[in-house]
């Protein structure tokens, strides 16, 4: 059926060849039109690309920023290294509908912090200090 249609409109080409030369040239725009069209996409993508490149040069290259940098990368020496077998615990956990019903989401949260980034919560002193002891883990002994 497809085969039938596509030589009916190849027969009518050949028949009319005004036809067949309009085509040609339509055909020949649209490839010339297309060609331009990607290369000055690329030229623009290249033109960006370089442009970004020489001001992030620039910047990098400046005093303050330059000090930035170094205490933004002692800041991520100093962070505290993943546990992760005990966060995927602790997720786990929270996954459940119990500790949520149990608990609030700010005393949730900060209980997946401290299992995920080893912190220790600060010390407690009255009413608080009863919150940090109902919070403490029967397998391991520590806060979480």
């Amino acid at each position: 059926m497809k085969y039938q249609i596509i030589s009916e409109i190849l027969k009518n080409l050949n028949s009319r060849p005004d036809l067949k030369r309009k085509l040609k040239i339509f055909a020949l725009v649209g490839g010339i039109g297309f060609v331009i069209t990607l290369g000055l996409t690329i030229w623009a993508g290249v033109a960006v690309y370089n442009f970004t490149k020489t001001k992030a040069t620039e910047v990098m290259q400046s005093g303050p920023y330059q000090q930035q940098i170094e205490t933004a990368k002692n800041q991520v020496i100093n962070l505290p290294k993943l546990q992760v077998l005990r966060c995927w615990t602790q997720v786990q956990n929270l996954m459940l509908l119990q500790p949520w019903v149990d608990h609030t989401a700010a005393a949730n949260l900060t209980e997946l912090k401290i299992a995920c980034l080893d912190a220790r919560p600060p010390a407690c002193e009255g009413v608080d200090c009863r919150n940090v002891k109902q919070t403490t883990d029967k397998n391991e002994g520590d806060s979480i």
